[in-house]
């Protein structure tokens, strides 16, 4: 029912299963979509909403841009999700999360799979930040590293 009336009233996304990032930047700029829209299509297509986040998993800089632009959506579930996607990606591409730092993005992932425990999460986030050395990043790394050591 949501999907429907989000596609009466215009504000749903038109994108193809699996998505690149430019298409969905391209898409949120037409028409009256924006990035609500795009946000309300990920939120109500499992398949869609779980290809955006490997995407965003993986760190690709174009696709923690799209994270970024979804994050502020009214979608709680979907901001949560977001969050742990940018979480995972901050372990391969901290510089490019740092960029478009979130507050939750530094914060233990509440979805971590079973293999995968707090401790090691914490000691491969901060390998990963000590990675960073560009000085535009500083204080993104710093807020990113006191997160990490006090959990807040």
């Amino acid at each position: 029912m949501v999907v429907g009336l989000a596609m009466l009233i215009g504000c749903s996304a038109n994108l193809p299963d699996r998505p690149s990032a430019r298409s969905v930047q391209r898409e949120a700029d037409r028409w009256l979509v924006g990035w609500r829209g795009v946000a309300n299509t990920v939120a109500e297509d499992k398949s869609l909403r779980t290809h955006v986040l490997t995407q965003i998993c993986s760190g690709d800089a174009e696709w923690v841009g799209v994270a970024s632009r979804l994050l502020p959506t009214v979608y709680a579930h979907l901001n949560e999700e977001l969050s742990s996607a940018l979480a995972v990606a901050l372990l391969h591409s901290p510089a490019e999360v740092l960029r478009v730092l979130h507050p939750d993005v530094c914060q233990v992932p509440d979805d971590l799979p079973p293999a995968c425990d707090v401790a090691h999460w914490r000691k491969r986030a901060e390998a990963a930040l000590a990675s960073v050395a560009d000085t535009d990043l500083q204080k993104a790394k710093q807020q990113c590293e006191n997160v990490l050591r006090t959990g807040k």
